[in-house]
């Protein structure tokens, strides 16, 4: 584990080793103690490390819940740990459960399962102290940069919400012809979800009761794989397809140019660009409004480790960290502008959803309501549709031989973006190498 100082140099002895850590996992989450904890993905365990850096797991890590590579992890006001446990992609359709730490105690560990959980990757506590945990599905892992990725997605994900009572709620599982492979999620200040969904290039917003409320669609190369809301409830994007930023108007539009709504994209539309990007994984903004994005591949073909940390300068609206959990903005008004929570209160009266609940097919079915024969029809129309568009091609390329003429080396190249007027990122671009891992 890596930990950076505010201007982004290794302090606490980085790279720390112990605890348990093998292979970091997706996710990481701070605890009202300060203790930081973050998923060993290899290790099949969580590690937890003190605010100075110290392992406090053991040497295996925790493993409490039979856990079995865990991705995202979120702590709630209550200081319960909460763990998406993915399963990894060598397991079955439907596997993957939520594990609980209440108190952050492992030896207490509840499992959840139920409300259309399947292989879930993120989780995020709302101001109700509500966990959501966008469902992957399987098979996502696998297939990313290989000829068969472009079926990757067509199966869609949903999202669980899980009440503080440990217990998915009534309208669980959010579904939307959005989701391909959603993964991130994050929280505005009005208890809204916004999702990334992979293979669709779609940020989803939800509202706390569980209703869509709105699509809104990036270039299809973007990739998102995680976002993060600033203090004026305006949604930073972290493409991995293709490695650029995307500024999106939030729920607050008093906080956007004149004329624009939800969702509307305020960067250029290709994204902001620098050449310190690489492919992100995930993308997280501090008290100074700096935006930490992780590289995490160099290269897709072949996949190729990536370099460090790109930080943008000063370009979002500052929120105090670690999330309360929804974003807020540091205050003069207080003796520190962010003061620690000890326990903050939950929201009063969580909204009930507008919408009938889904029910789950319990028969004939794969774990997580799909029915068995419609995966095997689906695999089956994938298939004829490729077979067909081979040949197809393959036909047309014939007899168009004798009067085409190819150029080595062309390609039909990419149209430079536009500089926009507003928002122009009040910073500088700064990446900075971590030690390899």
């Amino acid at each position: 584990m890596t930990v950076l100082n505010p201007v982004g140099q290794p302090t606490l002895g980085s790279p720390i080793s112990g605890g348990g850590m093998k292979g970091g996992a997706w996710g990481a989450a701070i605890a009202p103690d300060g203790s930081f904890w973050a998923g060993s993905f290899g290790g099949a365990a969580m590690s937890q490390y003190s605010a100075a850096g110290v392992p406090l797991s053991p040497s295996t890590g925790w493993t409490d819940g039979a856990l079995n590579h865990p991705q995202g992890v979120a702590v709630d006001q209550k200081g319960n740990v909460w763990i998406a446990n993915n399963y990894g992609p060598k397991s079955a359709p439907g596997q993957g459960n939520v594990v609980v730490y209440p108190g952050g105690d492992p030896s207490k560990a509840v499992t959840i399962s139920g409300g259309g959980l399947n292989h879930p990757f993120a989780v995020q506590i709302d101001g109700y102290g509500r966990a959501w945990v966008t469902n992957a599905g399987l098979g996502g892992a696998r297939l990313v940069n290989t000829r068969a990725a472009i079926l990757v997605g067509k199966f869609g994900g949903s999202i669980t919400v899980v009440g503080p009572d440990f217990k998915p709620v009534a309208f669980s599982p959010i579904q939307s012809s959005s989701f391909k492979w959603p993964l991130g999620l994050a929280f505005d200040s009005k208890n809204n979800a916004w999702v990334t969904s992979y293979f669709s290039s779609a940020v989803t917003e939800i509202r706390p009761s569980g209703a869509v409320a709105g699509v809104y669609h990036l270039p299809k190369t973007a990739i998102p794989w995680s976002e993060a809301i600033d203090g004026s409830d305006r949604v930073w994007v972290a493409g991995f397809g293709t490695p650029r930023v995307w500024l999106l108007c939030g729920a607050d539009t008093a906080a956007c140019p004149p004329g624009s709504s939800t969702g509307t994209i305020l960067s250029p539309r290709l994204g902001f660009q620098s050449a310190a990007f690489q492919h992100f994984t995930s993308v997280q903004i501090d008290q100074s409004g700096n935006i930490w994005l992780s590289n995490n591949w160099s290269k897709l073909n072949p996949p190729t480790g990536g370099v460090g940390i790109a930080e943008i300068v000063g370009a979002a609206t500052p929120v105090c960290t670690p999330l309360t959990p929804v974003p807020v903005q540091p205050s003069a008004a207080t003796a520190t502008a962010c003061s620690r929570p000890t326990g903050t209160p939950l929201a009063a009266g969580a909204p009930a959803s507008s919408a009938a609940p889904t029910a789950v097919a319990a028969s004939a079915s794969q774990p997580g309501g799909t029915p068995a024969w419609a995966w095997a029809a689906i695999a089956a129309a994938f298939a004829a549709l490729a077979v067909g568009a081979v040949l197809c091609f393959r036909r047309r390329f014939a007899r168009s031989l004798p009067a085409r003429r190819f150029r080595r080396g062309w390609s039909p190249g990419w149209a430079r973006p536009q500089a926009a007027a507003w928002p122009r990122p009040a910073g500088r671009y700064r990446s900075g190498r971590t030690p390899a891992r």
